[in-house]
Order: structure tokens, then C-alpha cells, then sequence
């Protein structure tokens, strides 16, 4: 399993202020003074699994319509690791409704939508699985993100990458 860090930060807008722990380069675009919220540019989310040749393991990342963005390995719970919207907001991705747009930079993805603007009406699973009988090794992804405020993809509000690993061992 690769090392990973965790940067927190907090930045004011007017009187608002937010927060995030993806990524160092966060921050939130068309955000503006007495504003609800905006879409958060540079999230970076990662999920890892492992399992010892007794069950595939799986890695996921959701996109959740309330503007988290969420992990899990195995099928265990899921445990939110940061925001692609902020302040986090019920059914955000319905109205005034966004998009996302998922390309594969590398690797292979096992689920997920890839190559069209889909709604976050409803939460956007990804996930990389590796199974037994793959042997011991890793089966890795990287992903490209991007979030609009329409389904042609103009205007792009949001920009991240994620990478998703899922390992046999001995």
C-alpha cells in the first residue's frame, strides 16, 4: 500500500468560511461573497484494499450527490475523505444540479462510468477490484475528474484526479 498524507486547510470567502482535507491545492472556484457554497478544484481522493487470496478485494469512490466524496475498501463502510462541493448540501447534484466527467488516465477501472457527463442526481461509484484468482499483485487506476453546472460540460467548475488500488497478498 502506497503512503498517504492527509492536508487540512481553511479558507475565508467573505463571511463564509470552509474547509478540506484533500489536498493542499483545494480551493473553490465561483465562490462569492454571501454565496451558498461552490464546487471545490483540486480534490485528490484515493482508496486502497487488500485482501490475502481468500476474497477479491475491491477499492471504491463515490461521488455523492450531497457534495461529498466518499471511500471504502472491501464492501466495508463507507467513510467520506472530503467534499467536490462545499458547505456539504442534500441533493446538491440534483438542483441546481451538476455533472461529472471521468476519464481513465491509467490503469484499468473495473466499475464506473467513464467518457460521459453524468448527473450527481445520484451517487457515481468507482471502483477496482482484483480477484483471487488474478494472484498476488496490485490492480491499479488513476482517474481524471472534472464537475460542471451543465451536461455539455461548459462551464468546467471543478478539476481532480484519484487512484484506487486494490492488492492480493500471501
Amino acid at each position: 500500500m502506497l503512503p498517504t498524507a492527509n492536508y487540512y486547510f481553511a479558507f475565508q470567502v467573505g463571511n463564509e468560511i470552509a474547509s478540506s482535507n484533500l489536498s493542499t491545492t483545494s480551493s473553490i472556484l465561483n465562490w462569492t461573497t454571501g454565496s451558498s457554497g461552490g464546487v471545490v478544484n483540486g480534490f485528490a481522493p484515493s482508496s486502497y484494499a487488500t485482501r490475502i487470496l481468500n476474497a477479491t478485494a475491491t477499492a471504491l469512490i463515490r461521488f455523492s450527490n450531497d457534495g461529498t466524496i466518499k471511500r471504502s475498501s472491501n464492501g466495508g463502510a463507507l467513510t467520506t475523505i472530503g467534499n467536490w462541493y462545499l458547505p456539504t448540501t442534500a441533493s446538491i447534484g440534483v438542483t441546481p444540479g451538476y455533472w461529472l466527467y471521468t476519464t481513465v488516465t491509467s490503469g484499468t477501472l473495473t466499475t464506473g462510468t467513464t467518457g460521459a457527463w453524468t448527473q450527481l442526481s445520484v451517487d457515481r461509484d468507482y471502483t477496482v477490484s482484483r480477484t483471487v484468482g488474478a494472484g498476488v499483485g496490485i490492480s491499479s487506476v488513476d482517474l481524471a475528474f472534472t464537475i460542471s453546472s451543465s451536461s455539455s460540460g461548459t462551464p468546467a467548475l471543478g478539476y481532480g484526479t484519484g487512484h484506487m488500488e486494490a492488492e492480493q497478498t500471501l
